[in-house]
């Protein structure tokens, strides 16, 4: 169809008309089913607020929450059809790569509830042994496997029973450790005094999502209105449930279940903020790289194939399958389409149309995104009204005037130039930059540019779409620090240490470098937790943490290996009397008496064992493997030292 002929179907009031027909009510109320993981407790809160501050009524939607029954997979009963949407583990990707139509809408725990909780009598004093010994590990927990192989745990020494989700079993002796959620079972021990040991995925560098809210390939295609109501719903149940902790113990206590005290779910709701971490990450929110890093951890423990395709799995909530009906997509698609095509057609339509001058800044007013037409000198001929409220500037004050004079700052001036100028040989380009806005502040935008026919009076026009990223830039760098750092102690986890070791060791090579590995191990931490409690111990951990740092270069690099270890990574480490004089350094310092919260004092101790680049070894196995070896030769001949591999 021309473009003439185009802008004759198309008006005003056509458009009025659809923004009417989608400015009222768009859904029934249906009824729906969510079939929950466990039993009713806080872990489900969000979905007790959409429903008990009418969320999901709102949204046309009446939600029957179905708690799971023992020996029954609540993630089958979605699958099956017996429910419409469900809650599970990350697990979901292995059934999506398995075939399963399963898609995830949302996630919930920003890192993974699921743990290992065993006695704390001695029997078990660090996750290698629970090798051999018989374990409870619910279904869906694939995690927990990763992180027990990433240990050195192989499957063939995992001695897997039947997981019975009662507490006795463990205390009783009948198994050395049960899987349970951190935000649960530890309350009741904690309450009745008994010591115990509870060991997290994360701190192994396997870091999953949990508690995936999801539906099916099915369900998105048979009823995207649904699907679409349902997730906006819940996502707005959490915000309100993490806000208001205190009430939503007070109805699940009232209306859902009196099975946990209501010290119990404050206790609930009290761990939950450091998994979900509503103050950094808005609920629901869910990252492409994240699941990809999630799926190249099962790669490694053999469970999927490399480079996992995700394609389907994650939920677009702008896609046009799944929410067209919604009146803002609809605008957007039609506006932004129409803008563009007729920006840029403009030179060649100014002279044949009557009046669509008029009628193309209406269409530019209303697009949704800043869209800013300069001319060949890079001065501004059209800055609509989504530019003005991005930016800050009118449009009468930046008409005529060049970008550089007042939207980018001087350092990036010349990289948007040398970027426009290079648009001669292109159609489109995209590119990232920062600007500034009226009030001074700073903002990282995404630009589109698109060239337009040169004219003899103007020269070359280009017509240049933008959207303000910071935000999401900056939640996406977080999202990345959260994955890769120990929530404890702020250092690197072990993911992101073997990242940068096997970085640092091809960049020795290249330059025949030297490298030396620290392995350190606390001595007597234990007795700290036991004596003390959970909570000195963390406190103890963090103070460690401090001292170490006041001990290494600013180069060297400091990771949790998990648990009560830690490695550091000396680069460009030199003659052996830099690295001894770092090691009595940590082992002094980490040997001084530790103040405590609760106004005791605790003293623990470092063995550490030391590995060489390349003299040791030319992989990070290899020098890992050394510097362990030396350590237990520390730790055997009396704690409280160091000493280098033979």
């Amino acid at each position: 169809m021309g473009i003439n002929r185009l802008l004759g179907r198309i008006s005003i009031g056509w458009l009025t008309l659809l923004l009417g027909l989608f400015s009222g009510p768009v859904l029934a109320l249906q009824s729906v089913t969510l079939q929950l993981k466990w039993k009713h407790q806080f872990q489900f809160a969000g979905y007790y607020a959409a429903i008990e501050n009418g969320y999901y009524r709102a949204a046309g939607l009446d939600v029957n929450v179905v708690q799971a029954q023992e020996g029954e997979d609540p993630i089958q009963a979605v699958i099956d059809g017996k429910a419409e949407f469900g809650v599970g583990t990350s697990d979901l990707l292995l059934l999506r790569q398995r075939g399963e139509p399963v898609v995830v809408l949302g996630v919930v725990f920003q890192h993974s509830p699921l743990g290992l909780l065993a006695r704390g009598d001695g029997s078990v004093r660090n996750v290698h042994d629970l090798a051999d010994k018989p374990l409870m590990i619910e279904a869906n927990s694939a995690e927990l496997f990763a992180y027990l192989s990433s240990e050195g745990i192989s499957s063939s020494r995992l001695d897997i029973v039947h997981h019975s989700f009662d507490i006795e079993d463990l205390l009783s002796g009948n198994v050395a450790a049960m899987s349970v959620y951190v935000t649960d079972e530890p309350f009741a021990l904690k309450q009745a005094g008994v010591r115990y040991q509870l060991f997290e995925a994360s701190e192994g560098g396997v870091d999953f999502y949990g508690d995936n809210f999801f539906t099916t390939e099915q369900m998105i295609a048979q009823s995207p209105k649904v699907v679409a109501a349902f997730r906006e719903a819940t996502l707005k149940g959490w915000r309100y449930a993490m806000d208001h902790p205190e009430e939503l113990v007070q109805v699940i206590q009232s209306k859902y279940s009196d099975r946990h005290s209501t010290d119990h779910l404050r206790f609930e709701a009290q761990e939950m903020q450091r998994l979900l971490r509503p103050d950094l990450v808005d609920v629901g929110y869910m990252s492409e790289g994240r699941w990809q890093h999630i799926a190249g951890i099962y790669h490694e423990q053999g469970m999927l194939p490399e480079n996992a395709n995700l394609e389907g799995f994650l939920y677009d909530p702008t896609a046009a399958d799944s929410v067209i009906w919604q009146p803002w997509v609809w605008v957007w698609l039609l506006l932004t389409s129409v803008a563009l095509l007729l920006v840029m057609a403009f030179y060649r339509l100014n002279r044949r149309l009557s009046g669509s001058e008029a009628w193309l800044q209406m269409i530019l007013d209303h697009a949704p995104t800043a869209l800013v037409q300069i001319d060949g000198r890079g001065c501004v001929q059209v800055w609509n009204q989504q530019a003005q409220q991005t930016f800050g500037w009118r449009r009468d004050e930046v008409i005529g005037r060049t970008l550089n004079d007042f939207l980018i700052p001087e350092e990036e001036q010349k990289g948007v130039n040398e970027t426009l100028q290079s648009l001669a040989q292109r159609s489109v380009q995209q590119h990232e930059n920062w600007n500034l806005t009226k009030s001074g502040r700073k903002i990282l935008c995404d630009w589109r540019n698109v060239a337009l026919p040169s004219t003899s009076s103007q020269g070359r026009m280009v017509v240049a779409m933008a959207i303000d990223i910071t935000e999401r830039k900056r939640m996406e760098t977080r999202l990345h620090e959260l994955a890769h750092s120990d929530l404890l102690t702020g250092v690197a986890n072990r993911t992101l240490f073997y990242d940068q070791f096997e970085r640092a060791i091809k960049l020795a090579a290249r330059r025949s470098a030297r490298l030396a590995l620290m392995f350190v191990d606390l001595d007597d931490f234990k007795a700290v937790n036991d004596c003390f409690g959970h909570e000195s111990g963390d406190a103890v951990l963090q103070v460690t943490v401090a001292r170490i740092r006041g001990c290494i270069r600013s180069t060297d690099i400091l990771a949790r290996h998990g648990g009560d270890e830690f490695v550091v990574l000396l680069e460009d480490c030199g003659e052996n009397k830099i690295i001894t004089d770092i090691a009595t350094k940590i082992v002094n310092a980490v040997t001084r008496p530790i103040p405590l919260p609760s106004g005791d004092t605790a003293q623990i101790g470092a063995s550490i064992g030391i590995s060489l680049y390349p003299q040791h070894g030319e992989d990070s196995d290899a020098l890992t493997r050394s510097a362990d070896k030396a350590m237990y030769r520390v730790k055997g001949s009396g704690k409280q030292g160091y000493q280098i591999a033979e």
